[in-house]
C-alpha cells in the first residue's frame, strides 16, 4: 500500500525500493503483505514479514518481535491480529520502526483523529480539560525550568491516557538550555543558513533528523519553525526564518519542514503569528499591516505549511493594527482559521498575553496558554471565570484542537515522561541522542549553504599545497559550551542566541578547519592591521584568509549592519592592495543581511548563515574544493543600510514599505550582492526549450540549464515575473526557482516552471485605490457582484475578473519573464499575454 505523494510506500518483496526518506502516515490497508522465503531467512525471528526494498540498520515493533537486517532489504514483522502499520523511515538513522494502530491508545476512542479528539473531549471533566489549555508552569523555578522538565510542559491525563506534551525550543535544534545537554545533540546550522541551498529536499531532511533527536529527548513538539519574514536587516531573529526576505521562500520550504518534522512524531510549532519582524519593544509594539500586505508578503509561508498539517501556531507578543497578536480576533479567527483554514490549536508565547488581554485571548482565538502559573513569579493566566466566561463550547473547541493535532501529527503515538510523572516512566531530556550520521548531515546541510560571494580570476578553490596566512580574532572565535553560565540570549559566530541557541563541544574555528587540511598556515589572531601587514610583507605566503562575525539574539537587534570586525577587514584589504596585494579571502559568519565595504579590494568573500557545529568544516571544504558552492543569498547584502528598512523605536509601526521589502525595493538602485546571488567552480548556460505560454489560467515554460565548465556542479535557475502596471507589483518578484542535480561538465538538466493562478494573481483588498499598496480601482465588492447579476445577469457573466473583495484576483494583460541566476542576472527573458480571467 502506498501512503500519499511523496510519502513511503509498503511493496511485496521485490517490488520496487521506497524513497530513502519519507513521511510518517497511518495505514488503513489491512497486513495482507504475504510471506517471502526470501523475507523469513533474513529475519528468522519474524512469524508475518515483508521485505522492503532499502538498506537499514534495524527493525522494531512496538508490541511484536524484532528482526535484525544484514542485507538489502529489511524485514517488517507483526504480531498476529495487528490490523495496520506504521511506517517510518528515518534519514539520518537508516532505521525503520513499524507500529501496530491498533496498539495507539487513542484508537480506543475514534478511529481518526478527529472522532478520537471528540470523544475524549466529550469524555472529560472540567479540571481535566483545564489540564490542556494550560501550561504546567510549576515545572519553571523563577524564570528557569526545573531540573527534568521542557521549556513546555501540558500535564498528562492519566483517567483517559493522553500523554504529557513536552515542549522545546527550537526549529533549528534541540535548544542547550542546561550545561548537562551541551554535547548530547547536534548544533545544526540556523534555518536561514539551511534555505540557503535553495533545497526543499535538503530541508525536510534537516527537519527530520531534527525531529528524531527531539523525539528521542522525549519531546514531543518543537517550538519552531520560525516564518517570520525577514524585512529588518537588523532582526535579532533573522537567523531562525525559514522564509528569508522573500514569501515564495517560505512558501517551498515550509511545508517540507513540517512534513519532516512531523515525520518523527514530534508537532511542529510555527512561529511568529503574525508580523513579528523585530525584537526592539517586541512586548509592547504594535505592528500596522493592511489586508493586502499581509496576504502577499506575511501570510504565504503559513499558508504552506497550513496545507502540509502544521499542528500549532504560536502568537506573537506585539500587536497587530491595534489589538493583541494573540487576542485579535480578526487575524486569528478570520484569516487563520476561515481563510486560510488553520485546524490546529493556537498557544501563546511564553508570557505574551498581558493582564488586561486576558479574557479576550481566551474568547478571540488563542487555545493554549504558556508557559501557566510559575508560583512566585508570574501568575497572570487564564483563571476559571475567564475561561468559563469563553463557554464551555468554546473551551470544548479549543481543547478538541489541540488533542485533535497531536494525534494527527503522531505526537501522541507514544509516551513521553516528565519529571512529575518520573515514579512511573524514564525521563529522556539528558539522553546522548546525537549521532556520528546527524553530524555528517548537518555538515552536508552547512556546505550546501555556503555561498560564493565573490572569487576574482578564479582564486578558489584553493591547491592543497597553497601557503596560507590567518588573519583575525573571529578566525579563531570559539564557542562557550556553559550556556548556564552566560546571558540566555547571547549567540556567537556560529549560533543565534535565546531560545535558539544550541552549543556544541564538536564546534571547531575556522583555523581549526583549515589547519586539518595540512597546508603550512601562519596566523595573527589579533584585528591589529599592523600586526597582519607585518605577517604579508614577510613573504612565503600564497594567500590570507581573513574573517568577520556578528551575533544576534533573542530580545534584541543588531545594533547596525556590520560585521564585529569591519573597520579591521576595510582597512586590511584596503592596505593589502597597495602592496604586497597578497590575494584575500574574506570568510562571514553572519546572521544575515551585512555590509560589504570589504569586497571591493577582497580577491574573494564566502558567505555562511550561523552554520553551527559544521561551520569550519563547510568553509574548509568550500575553500578547497571538495565541494563547489551551491548556496544562493536569501536576503540582499545592500550597499547602505538605508537601504533595507529599520527597527522602528515607536509605539505604533506601520510597515510602509508594503510590498517592497528587500531586493523588490531595489531594482534600479546599487547593491552590493543581490538576492538570489551566489557564484559556482563551474559555468552555466541557460537556454529556451520552451518559452512561457498561458493556457486555463495557468503559465508553462521549460529551460535548459547547461553545465558549461570544467567542474561538476548545481545550478539554482530562478523565475522573476514582471506584473502589468495596473497591479502596482514591485517590477520583479520571484515565482519559480528549482536547484538542479550535480551536472557533470557537459551535463544538462531541463527545468520546467509551472506557474498556477496564482502566481499571476494578487490580493483583492478592496483598499483605496492607487495607493502603493492597493489594488487596482477596478474591483466590486460581493455585494456589487450580487446585485450585478440580479439585475443584469448577461452583465455579470461578461464581468472579466469577477472580482470580490478579500481573496485572490487575477491579473490580465501582459507580463514580463527573466530565469536566471539570481535577481540582477537577466539570463533569458520573454513575455506572454494573460486573458482576462474570473476571480
Amino acid at each position: 500500500k502506498s501512503c500519499a505523494a511523496g510519502q513511503a510506500s509498503l511493496k511485496p518483496a521485490g517490488g520496487a525500493s521506497p524513497p530513502e526518506a519519507h513521511t510518517r502516515q497511518p495505514h488503513q490497508a489491512a497486513l495482507l503483505w504475504t510471506l517471502c522465503g526470501q523475507g523469513r531467512a533474513m529475519c528468522p525471528t519474524s512469524r508475518h514479514a515483508v521485505l522492503v526494498g532499502v538498506v537499514v540498520a534495524s527493525v522494531s515493533i512496538a508490541g511484536a518481535v524484532s528482526g535484525e537486517c544484514h542485507a538489502e532489504g529489511a524485514c517488517l514483522s507483526a504480531a498476529p491480529g495487528r490490523d495496520a502499520a506504521l511506517l517510518q523511515v528515518h534519514r539520518s538513522s537508516a532505521q525503520i520502526v513499524a507500529t501496530s494502530k491498533a496498539a495507539l491508545w487513542w484508537t480506543e476512542y475514534g478511529e481518526e483523529p478527529e472522532a478520537a479528539s471528540a470523544k475524549l473531549v466529550q469524555l472529560m471533566t472540567w479540571e481535566e480539560k483545564k489540564r490542556l489549555v494550560v501550561g504546567f508552569g510549576e515545572s519553571w523555578d523563577k524564570w528557569n525550568t526545573r531540573d527534568k522538565y521542557y521549556v513546555g510542559t501540558v500535564r498528562d491525563v492519566p483517567r483517559l491516557n493522553v500523554p504529557s506534551t513536552n515542549m522545546m525550543d527550537a526549529g533549528q535544534g534541540f535548544r542547550t538550555v542546561k550545561n548537562r545537554v551541551v554535547g548530547t545533540v547536534t548544533s545544526w546550522p540556523s534555518a536561514l543558513a539551511a534555505i540557503s541551498a535553495w533545497d526543499p529536499e535538503l530541508t525536510e531532511g534537516y527537519a527530520r533528523s531534527i525531529g528524531r533527536e527531539f523525539r528521542a529527548k522525549g519531546a514531543n513538539v518543537v517550538l519552531g519553525p520560525g516564518l517570520d519574514l525577514v524585512r529588518v536587516g537588523r532582526g535579532g531573529r533573522n537567523p531562525e526564518s525559514l522564509v528569508g526576505e522573500e514569501p515564495l521562500l517560505g512558501a517551498v520550504h515550509a511545508p517540507a519542514y513540517v512534513r519532516g518534522m512531523q515525520s518523527q512524531g514530534v508537532a511542529a510549532t510555527a512561529k511568529h503569528w503574525i508580523l513579528n519582524t523585530q525584537e526592539t519593544n517586541r512586548h509592547d509594539v504594535d505592528n500596522i499591516a493592511d489586508e493586502r500586505v499581509r496576504w502577499e508578503m506575511h501570510y504565504p509561508a503559513w499558508a504552506a505549511a497550513i496545507q502540509a498539517g502544521l499542528s500549532s501556531a504560536m502568537c506573537a507578543y506585539s500587536s497587530v493594527n491595534g489589538v493583541g497578536a494573540c487576542s485579535n480576533d480578526h487575524i486569528l479567527q478570520t484569516d487563520l482559521r476561515q481563510r486560510l483554514g488553520f485546524k490546529g490549536f493556537v498557544m501563546t508565547d511564553w508570557w505574551a498575553v498581558k493582564k488586561n488581554d486576558m479574557a479576550d485571548s481566551a474568547r478571540h482565538g488563542a487555545d493554549l496558554m504558556m508557559p501557566g502559573n510559575i508560583p512566585g513569579t508570574w501568575t497572570s493566566t487564564w483563571d476559571d471565570d475567564d475561561l468559563k466566561a469563553a463557554g464551555e463550547e468554546h473551551v470544548n473547541d479549543m481543547v478538541r484542537r489541540f488533542l485533535y493535532s497531536m494525534i494527527r501529527s503522531g505526537a501522541f503515538d507514544r509516551e513521553v515522561c516528565t519529571e512529575h510523572m518520573s515514579h512511573v516512566c524514564r525521563v529522556k531530556l539528558y539522553d546522548d541522542v546525537s549521532t556520528e550520521e546527524d553530524a555528517a548531515f548537518a555538515l552536508e546541510v552547512a556546505e550546501s549553504s555556503v555561498v560564493l560571494l565573490k572569487n576574482k580570476d578564479g582564486l578558489l578553490p584553493l591547491g592543497h599545497s597553497v601557503r596560507l596566512a590567518l588573519l583575525g580574532s573571529a578566525c579563531n572565535a570559539s564557542q562557550d559550551q556553559l550556556p548556564e553560565n552566560r546571558s540566555w540570549n547571547m549567540g556567537d559566530y556560529y549560533t543565534v542566541g535565546g531560545s535558539g541557541r544550541v552549543v556544541s563541544p564538536l564546534t571547531k574555528t575556522i583555523f581549526q578547519g583549515l589547519e586539518g587540511r595540512g597546508v603550512v598556515v601562519k596566523k595573527v589572531f589579533s584585528d591589529s592591521v599592523d600586526d597582519a601587514m607585518t605577517l604579508l610583507r614577510g613573504g612565503g605566503i600564497d594567500v590570507a584568509v581573513t574573517c568577520g562575525g556578528v551575533t544576534s539574539g533573542e530580545a534584541n537587534d543588531r545594533a547596525n549592519l556590520t560585521l564585529d570586525q569591519n573597520e579591521y577587514l576595510v582597512d586590511l584589504a584596503r592596505e593589502n592592495d597597495k602592496g604586497p596585494k597578497v590575494p584575500l579571502v574574506v570568510v562571514t559568519m553572519s546572521t544575515g543581511s551585512i555590509l560589504t565595504d570589504f569586497a571591493k579590494d577582497s580577491a574573494a568573500v564566502v558567505s555562511t548563515f550561523m552554520a553551527g557545529q559544521a561551520t569550519a568544516d563547510a568553509v574548509a571544504n568550500v575553500l578547497f574544493g571538495d565541494v563547489n558552492p551551491s548556496g544562493r543569498l536569501v536576503v540582499t547584502f545592500p550597499s547602505k543600510p538605508s537601504d533595507l528598512p529599520d527597527v522602528c523605536l515607536k509605539e505604533h509601526c506601520k510597515l510602509s514599505e508594503g510590498l517592497f521589502v528587500g531586493y523588490r525595493n531595489l531594482f534600479g538602485k546599487p547593491v552590493a550582492f543581490p538576492f538570489g546571488h551566489g557564484l559556482s567552480y563551474t559555468t552555466f548556460k541557460y537556454e529556451w526549450t520552451s518559452e512561457p505560454k498561458a493556457s486555463d489560467g495557468r503559465v508553462s515554460m521549460t529551460v535548459r540549464v547547461t553545465n558549461s565548465g570544467e567542474r561538476a556542479g548545481r545550478e539554482v535557475a530562478q523565475l522573476y515575473l514582471h506584473f502589468p502596471g495596473r497591479a502596482r507589483e514591485p517590477e520583479w518578484v520571484l515565482r519559480g526557482f528549482h536547484k538542479t542535480r550535480e551536472l557533470p561538465p557537459g551535463g544538462f538538466e531541463k527545468v520546467s516552471f509551472e506557474l498556477d493562478e496564482r502566481a499571476t494573481s494578487i490580493w483583492n483588498d478592496c483598499s483605496s485605490r492607487g495607493s502603493s499598496s492597493g489594488t487596482p480601482k477596478d474591483y466590486a465588492t460581493a455585494a456589487e457582484v450580487r446585485r450585478a447579476a440580479e439585475t443584469s445577469p448577461a452583465l455579470a457573466a461578461a464581468e472579466p475578473r469577477g472580482t470580490v473583495c478579500h481573496t485572490w484576483m487575477p491579473i490580465d494583460g501582459e507580463f514580463g519573464v527573466f530565469v536566471g541566476g539570481s535577481s540582477r542576472d537577466e539570463r533569458l527573458r520573454a513575455s506572454f499575454e494573460m486573458p482576462r480571467r474570473r476571480a
